[in-house]
């Protein structure tokens, strides 16, 4: 999935093509290893979900940057709950009716750091993310905490 569109931007860039993305071998494991990094940083009381390549098994690293990015960011879909958001999430300044987005903690992986880009389901809006979430078909994987 291209979160870029999905998310419907509105500086978007329509003549970038994407480069050639090297999808890594151990999907499921590298899922195991960064669900754990991220259940680490999630408030207590959130709700969390993957999406985007890493669900869909396609997370992997560009032939060349791309908007920023060596690498498949990390896609986060966090209701809080009440929680208050970590202070180390950084705001991306791009709000929609729905959501708001946030930049998390980097991950390496195969000697490659990916992003992680967390959107914040905005109070009141829980039932409407859930309803549009499935209309758009996105894969999600739950996060447990341990």
């Amino acid at each position: 999935m291209d979160v870029r569109k999905a998310y419907n931007f509105d500086n978007l860039n329509e003549s970038m093509e994407k480069p050639k993305k090297f999808i890594y071998s151990g999907q499921t494991k590298i899922l195991d290893k960064i669900s754990r990094w991220i259940i680490d940083d999630l408030p207590k009381g959130s709700e969390a979900y993957i999406f985007g390549s890493l669900a869909n098994g396609k997370f992997g690293k560009y032939s060349e940057c791309y908007n920023g990015h060596l690498g498949s960011d990390i896609d986060v879909m966090v209701f809080l709950n009440g929680a208050n958001k970590p202070s180390t999430w950084k705001s991306l300044d791009v709000s929609k009716t729905w959501w708001d987005l946030y930049s998390g903690i980097e991950i390496k992986i195969n000697n490659n750091l990916h992003k992680t880009d967390i959107i914040i389901i905005k109070e009141g809006m829980e039932e409407f993310a859930r309803k549009r979430v499935k209309d758009l078909g996105w894969k999600l994987i739950k996060l447990n905490p341990m």
